[in-house]
């Protein structure tokens, strides 16, 4: 009986793809977030290093603490998209208070200038919202929740707000396909737009065409929606055409709710061709 010996080449090659599978996994598996990055300066425009600046949700208040460099920046990837505000704070200047508004993909840039004065007394400045992203050459665009609130959408369907974007057609689907009542086309590319709800693909992969979703939502459960044209981030699933990234909205500390009525007055309805029926 003979023994498979395993040189060590082989095991080294068995383990970086291992290792290599793992990597991929976790980058596909990543939620839809946001960044907030910047310089902590003085007056004078010189950088503050060893500045301690908190980053506080304010619909969670969940906190996370970064300390500026010796170069004055300060850095806090990974977080959930919504409204945030952040705080600077160092012994012998006033402690700076900026809110910021995080989106999914963006990049929100966050500089706090302080001023010489006691850590008791609080400076607020004017709020800060992802501008021109430098950081990356994709193109994307982002729909917030205020504007969803406000969108009748056609079945309440989430992906009608792909429709808002440039170079998107949305076609109907059919009840026979099971889920797919809608389909997204971007740039012309057909029914291969990929489809992932907080960093997990729904996409229908086995109805002809592909690039459709397998799951329905409702509008009210979208905290935004980020839709992705050219040059797709790392973590994107395979797509021919574009990618759809949604974002699930999440509790907060405040009693919040929202109501739908739906009505259709015959009295505006248009006849069968056009036509109106005898006797009807």
């Amino acid at each position: 009986m003979m023994k498979k010996i395993w040189k060590p080449c082989v095991l080294r090659w068995l383990f970086l793809t291992v290792l290599s599978a793992m990597m991929v996994s976790s980058l596909v598996a990543q939620g839809p977030t946001g960044t907030i990055s910047g310089i902590v300066t003085d007056e004078s425009g010189a950088v503050i290093p060893n500045a301690t600046v908190t980053i506080t949700n304010t619909s969670t208040n969940i906190v996370r603490t970064a300390t500026t460099n010796s170069e004055g920046f300060y850095s806090a990837p990974a977080l959930p998209a919504g409204d945030y505000q952040v705080k600077a704070e160092l012994t012998g200047f006033k402690t700076l208070v900026r809110p910021a508004t995080v989106q999914a993909g963006e990049s929100t840039q966050v500089n706090l200038p302080m001023s010489v004065g006691q850590t008791q007394e609080v400076v607020t400045v004017e709020a800060a919202s992802a501008a021109i992203n430098y950081e990356t050459n994709s193109i994307q665009g982002v729909i917030p929740k205020s504007t969803i609130d406000d969108l009748p959408l056609n079945g309440r369907s989430y992906l009608q707000l792909a429709g808002l974007e440039p170079g998107v057609q949305v076609g109907i689907g059919s009840t026979a396909q099971f889920n797919v009542l809608f389909t997204v086309s971007v740039l012309g590319a057909g029914n291969r737009t990929v489809i992932t709800i907080d960093g997990g693909n729904v996409s229908d992969n086995i109805t002809v065409g592909g690039g459709m979703a397998s799951m329905n939502f409702s509008q009210e459960t979208v905290q935004e929606f980020q839709l992705s044209e050219v040059n797709f981030d790392i973590s994107t699933p395979i797509a021919a055409g574009g990618a759809i990234n949604v974002v699930t909205r999440s509790g907060s500390n405040d009693w919040h709710g929202s109501a739908y009525f739906f009505y259709r007055d015959h009295n505006m309805a248009a006849y069968p061709n056009l036509q109106r029926q005898a006797g009807v």
